[in-house]
């Protein structure tokens, strides 16, 4: 596993390995950094200098994650390295991209798969821990990089919002942000969530050009 823009900081890299070895203790987990002087050690991570253009060299992996390192490129450049994280993937494998907050309370998360010699866009993750309530709006600002400007009138993306945006309209008041959020999924198109997502702030959406 390929952790890329690993940061001075690794928190998020620390909770995913443990999460990831709890499921399988032998993964191995790999921290991607641009400036080795800003990296603080994290035990059982092996973090190496590297950025997209030579990442395929450290893969095959059987998942990369890249969060909030795309939101300083522009929009145009997103497509040539979503394709350069795919060749660091194995045939079945997966990468996430996406972005959160400066807290960490909203996430939104690009789900791609390699498919042979094809990378299928499989769904966007949103999450929330509701620390700022709920609005389906509130997921706008920190979406992928190739989708934060795409939230327009006649876009899949701002369609989305909005006919969730009604849903949640038409729940009425007296409601927790965690019930306009778990009860307003059912009537938009594309979302899906477990039992246990709809607790936990998690849906994914696949919109009918993903499915």
């Amino acid at each position: 596993m390929l952790d890329v823009g690993f940061g001075d900081k690794p928190v998020t890299t620390k909770a995913l390995q443990e999460a990831l070895w709890a499921v399988e203790p032998s993964l191995r987990v790999l921290g991607v950094e641009r400036d080795l002087s800003r990296v603080t050690p994290l035990p059982g991570v092996e973090v190496r200098a590297s950025h997209f253009d030579v990442l395929a060299a450290l893969g095959p992996a059987v998942l990369v994650r890249v969060m909030n390192v795309l939101r300083g490129y522009r929009e145009d450049e997103a497509a040539e390295i979503h394709a350069l994280l795919g060749q660091a993937i194995e045939d079945g494998g997966l990468f996430l991209e996406g972005s959160t907050d400066t807290e960490g309370h909203v996430l939104t998360v690009w789900v791609v798969g390699r498919r042979g010699e094809e990378l299928v866009k499989e769904a966007l993750l949103l999450w929330t821990d509701f620390s700022h309530g709920f609005s389906p709006w509130l997921f706008r600002d920190w979406l992928p990089r190739d989708l934060r400007r795409q939230v327009k009138p006649g876009t899949a993306v701002h369609a989305l919002f909005t006919e969730w945006n009604v849903a949640v309209e038409a729940l009425g008041p007296g409601r927790s942000p965690q019930e306009r959020f778990a009860q307003s999924l059912g009537a938009v198109t594309g979302l899906q969530a477990t039992e246990w997502e709809r607790e936990q702030g998690f849906v994914r959406w696949v919109p009918p050009a993903l499915s």
